[in-house]
């Protein structure tokens, strides 16, 4: 989405803190609970973080014990924020129904569809759930 047209990340509030993006709210979630936690939140929320830079920023600091069984929650939590609290993003991810959606990205076989198109497709399935909740006022 981001290579198609031009798109900035919006803020998202999550537990009462913001959060420059979605992204940086996952990545920083990626060392919750490790002693480098401080040290990256104070980095992610810096002014100006984009989502390339959250992912650096994700990628130098320590990795929680459980990341492996928690990072789908957390990034269902991340969609979930990004796309309530935007009402345009609210209406494009409504306005998607009722096809599937594929996180088209040759490099990530977990989050999107890998180099052969065989991946999880995680994001995918996480956004086709938040908007099946939204049509029934769940979210």
């Amino acid at each position: 989405m981001h290579t198609t047209f031009t798109f900035t990340e919006p803020a998202i509030r999550i537990d009462g803190a913001i959060y420059p993006g979605s992204e940086a709210y996952f990545q920083l979630m990626k060392s919750f609970g490790t002693p480098s936690h401080t040290q990256a939140r104070t980095e992610m929320l810096a002014a100006g973080v984009m989502p390339e830079d959250a992912f650096a920023i994700g990628r130098r600091h320590g990795l929680r014990d459980d990341w492996a069984e928690a990072r789908v929650g957390v990034m269902r939590e991340a969609v979930r924020a990004k796309f309530t609290q935007s009402a345009s993003l609210r209406a494009l991810l409504q306005a998607t129904h009722p096809h599937p959606l594929l996180h088209l990205k040759p490099g990530d076989a977990v989050w999107g569809t890998g180099r052969n198109g065989c991946g999880e497709n995680l994001l995918g399935r996480l956004l086709v759930d938040l908007r099946e909740q939204m049509r029934q006022g769940k979210a």
